[in-house]
Parts: C-alpha cells; sequence; structure tokens
C-alpha cells in the first residue's frame, strides 16, 4: 500500500509532494514498521520494564534501562530507515533541539 501511495506521486506531473501527501506518507510508513511483530514485542518488553521501575521520570531510570530505551530506539530507527531505502526515500535525523523537546515534554507529563 505505502509503495502503491509512492509510485502515484512520482508518477503525476506535479513533481513537488503536495503536503497532505506527504504526510499520508509518512503515517503509512510510520505504521508500516510499528505493526511489524518484532517493534511490538520490543516496545512492549521495554514499557513492561520502566512500568516495573515504578519511576515517572525517565532521569530517574537505572543506567540499564536508560541503554535499553536507547537500544530499541535505534533499532525501529534502523527499520524506518529500511522502508523509507526500499522507496528510494532518504531520512533526514531529527535535530538535537527536536529530541531535547520530545524529552523535556515526555519528563513534564505532557506526552
Amino acid at each position: 500500500m505505502l509503495r502503491e501511495e509512492f509510485v502515484k506521486a512520482s508518477n503525476s506531473k506535479d513533481q513537488f509532494m503536495l503536503p497532505a501527501l506527504k504526510d499520508k506518507i509518512e503515517k503509512l510508513k510510520f505504521n508500516e514498521v510499528m505493526d511489524r511483530s518484532d517493534v511490538k514485542e520490543k516496545i512492549e518488553a521495554l514499557k513492561a520494564g520502566i512500568e516495573n521501575s515504578g519511576l515517572f521520570r525517565v532521569g530517574d531510570l537505572d543506567q540499564r534501562l536508560k541503554e535499553k530505551i536507547v537500544q530499541v530506539k535505534e533499532e525501529v530507527e534502523l527499520k524506518f530507515a529500511d522502508v523509507l531505502k526500499s522507496l528510494d526515500l532518504h531520512m533526514e535525523p531529527p535535530s538535537f533541539s527536536d529530541v531535547k523537546d520530545k524529552v523535556e515534554e515526555f519528563n513534564e507529563g505532557k506526552v
């Protein structure tokens, strides 16, 4: 389904992707990766580890759990990159300020 949307966009007369189409492709890519059973298992195991720790802030987590979070994040990012590569798309890494903002939102309980 994702490939079909990309082919439609590539074959259109307008070579620029409309923002709505680009957003749709992003959501489809995200869903494709997140629906994989191996990704679901890793995320569920990570959630269980965080819930079992009884802590509510990332800064309060022990080093082992922090490393596990980073490892799962990197594995999921690699899976996203593989999906994008299969579509001949390039993935821009998020800027540090974007990541920092998300961590702060998480720590403040906004997420």
